[in-house]
């Protein structure tokens, strides 16, 4: 079995999606509480309108319905600090979650990044293997050239036995590749 090394640009891509995926539970967990909050403060709400209602339609002599009212105003403000404080901390997860996301995008990146160095650093090795095969090639072909011409064929012996393909040349003119040099 083989070992993968794995890079630092992969690992810092894993914890920021680990960091991406926490921030937004977080979030998401921190969003149903303050949904629930919500919830309580409008049926403290709706409690407090009935009371104030049966007390107009039905008169309070006994007081309960005052008492209602009063206890059900009292668990609202109570309950609106409660959800300033919870606003505030899912601000701050928002915040997180979107720096998290951010910074998984960078990594991202970064990650993509050292994939196309790896990538080309391969290819460079596969392309200087070929020239030198290439070269190679060319030098031996050159020499059975000579064999069978002999030396009287002087300078440029190398392009007379080996011309370069049009599209080689049109490389070589647009110096996408050096000139082959015999």
């Amino acid at each position: 079995m083989s070992q993968v090394q794995v890079s630092p640009a992969l690992m810092a891509l894993a914890a920021s999606r680990t960091a991406v995926v926490s921030a937004t539970t977080a979030s998401e967990e921190a969003q149903a509480s303050h949904t629930k909050l919500l919830t309580r403060r409008s049926e403290l709400q709706a409690t407090s309108a009935e009371a104030l209602r049966a007390a107009r339609d039905y008169g309070d002599a006994d007081g309960k319905r005052a008492l209602a009212i009063k206890i059900a105003d009292l668990d609202l403000a109570d309950l609106e600090v409660t959800i300033h404080a919870s606003a505030d901390k899912l601000r701050d997860l928002n915040v997180a979650l979107a720096t998290a996301r951010a910074n998984c995008a960078q990594c991202e990146q970064d990650a993509k990044l050292e994939e196309n160095s790896i990538a080309l650093q391969a290819m460079l090795k596969i392309v200087a293997a070929n020239e030198e095969g290439y070269l190679a090639s060319v030098a031996e072909l050159h020499r059975l050239f000579v064999l069978v011409n002999g030396k009287s064929m002087g300078n440029g012996t190398v392009w007379k036995c080996h011309q370069p393909t049009a599209e080689h040349r049109a490389l070589v003119v647009s110096n996408a590749v050096p000139a082959l040099r015999g």
